[in-house]
């Protein structure tokens, strides 16, 4: 009986546990640089230096794009004049971002969305934790 509670208080924690919603999109604009990869069969990657970061901008609740930019020296961004535009979906209680170019659609799901960290899992099992991205500016 000890066994059977265990089990299904373990199963309610995991339920319950802070998946991200709707609610949490709006923590999604701005700027995100990537911290660590993680491989589908453990292999850690972690990143101290980004010379590039991603810029997400959700334009309504659910649509928007993701741009690729170049921090500078001087606070500002360079950037090659593409997005991707994406738009958010609720598929089995998880948010998917789809992605979409002329040439390709993918998409990636949000495990952990918040004011600081942002995680994303893709098909391949690759996970990508970000965090909010902080400008250097040496004008000041």
């Amino acid at each position: 009986m000890k066994r059977i509670l265990a089990i299904f208080l373990t199963a309610m924690l995991v339920a319950c546990s802070s998946r991200p919603n709707l609610e949490n999109l709006k923590n999604l604009n701005g700027y995100w640089e990537i911290s660590e990869v993680e491989k589908p069969k453990g292999n850690i990657i972690s990143y101290t230096y980004n010379a590039t970061i991603d810029y997400f901008e959700l334009t309504d609740s659910l649509a928007g794009f993701r741009k690729k930019l170049m921090p500078q020296l001087d606070g500002t961004f360079q950037e090659n004049g593409t997005a991707e535009s994406i738009t958010i979906e609720m598929r089995d209680d998880t948010l998917k971002i789809i992605y979409s170019t002329p040439y390709s659609t993918w998409e990636e799901s949000i495990l952990k969305l918040n004011e600081t960290e942002l995680e994303l899992v893709n098909t391949d099992k690759v996970r990508y934790f970000y965090k909010r991205f902080a400008p250097i500016n040496l004008k000041e």
